[in-house]
Order: structure tokens, then sequence, then C-alpha cells
């Protein structure tokens, strides 16, 4: 996962959203968005400790609209 740091504004990523609401930045979008995406992602989220399997969502980064985006490093 990446952290606020790594981010660059106007950028794609790969995310999911956990039930929570917190939306965890996983990797790079090389289709900027274009590209289709099928199945999920089963992983346990950092903010509440919640494992599920979640779908994976196409993502731009806007630091201005996003008052909980919660990335983290992967351990």
């Amino acid at each position: 996962m990446f952290s606020l740091t790594d981010l660059s504004a106007g950028d794609w990523y790969i995310s999911i959203v956990c039930l929570c609401g917190e939306r965890l930045v996983l990797f790079s979008d090389l289709t900027q968005g274009r590209g289709s995406l099928k199945g999920s992602l089963e992983l346990t989220c950092p903010s509440c400790g919640k494992r599920g399997s979640y779908p994976a969502e196409h993502y731009r980064y806007e630091p201005s609209s996003e008052a909980r985006l919660l990335v983290r490093h992967a351990s």
C-alpha cells in the first residue's frame, strides 16, 4: 500500500473501500482508470482490523477532496 506522501494529485490508483469507510490505496493504476477490474481482493483493513473480500476500484487521487483517506505501507 502507499503512504499519503507517495500519492500524486491527479494520478490513478487501484484501491478498495472497507466496510468501515476507509479507502486503502493499493497500487498504481497503469490504465489510468480506463481498464476493467474484475474480481476482488481479500485483505485485513489496518484501520478497523476487519478481514474481508473487497471489490477493487479505479481511484483518481485529488488531495482536497479526501478527508478520510487511509494509506499505509505494507508490512
